[in-house]
C-alpha cells in the first residue's frame, strides 16, 4: 500500500525482444509512480528520450523524440476473466503480485511514431532525403508494373476474343 517510484530504461536490448518492430536503436527513460490502495493501483508514467526509425521516403535513419505522460488504472478482481481490459483500465486478480509492463512499454512507444515520417527539410525548404534512393523509388513507380500487358499483347488477346 502507498506510493512507490520506479525508473525503467528502454534501450536497444529491450527493443531487440520485439524483432517485428522498426525501432533500430533507443534510449528512453520511463519514470513510474505507483499509488496502491486496497482495490486499485494508479500508474503514472513519464516517458522521455528518443528512438531511431527509418524515413518513409528514402529509408534513412531518423531520430524520433519521445516525451509524454500516461496513466493506467489497475483494478483488482476475483477472477481474471471476469472483466476485459481497456486502454487505460486493466483488471488483474487480487492475489497477483507482479505486473508485466514490457508489452505496454513497447506498444506505447511505437504509437509515438508519426504516421508518416520523412527526413527534415533544409533551410530552403528542400527535402534532405537520400537523392539516390528517391530517384530509384521514383523510377520504379514510373516503370510499367511487372505482369502488365503491353499494347501488342492486348491486340493479340482482342483478336483471339473476336475469333471465339
Amino acid at each position: 500500500m502507498g506510493r512507490h517510484a520506479f525508473r525503467y530504461r528502454l534501450d536497444d536490448a529491450f527493443f531487440a525482444c520485439f524483432p517485428e518492430g522498426d525501432i533500430r536503436q533507443a534510449e528512453l527513460a520511463v519514470d513510474l509512480v505507483l499509488e496502491r490502495t486496497e482495490r486499485l493501483m494508479r500508474l503514472h508514467f513519464d516517458f522521455q528520450g528518443w528512438f531511431k526509425t527509418v524515413c518513409d521516403r528514402c529509408l534513412n535513419e531518423l531520430n524520433c523524440p519521445v516525451s509524454f505522460q500516461d496513466e493506467v488504472i489497475v483494478r483488482f478482481t476475483g477472477e481474471a476473466d471476469e472483466r476485459e481490459d481497456e486502454d487505460n483500465l486493466w483488471w488483474v486478480e487480487e492475489h497477483q503480485d507482479k505486473l508485466d509492463l514490457s508489452q505496454y512499454f513497447y506498444d506505447t512507444v511505437v504509437l509515438q511514431r508519426p504516421i508518416q515520417l520523412f527526413c527534415p527539410e533544409d533551410e530552403h525548404g528542400r527535402s534532405t532525403c537520400n537523392a539516390a534512393m528517391t530517384e530509384r523509388v521514383g523510377a520504379e513507380e514510373k516503370a510499367e508494373p511487372s505482369g502488365a500487358l503491353s499494347e501488342e499483347n492486348l491486340a493479340v488477346l482482342r483478336a483471339l476474343k473476336k475469333e471465339v
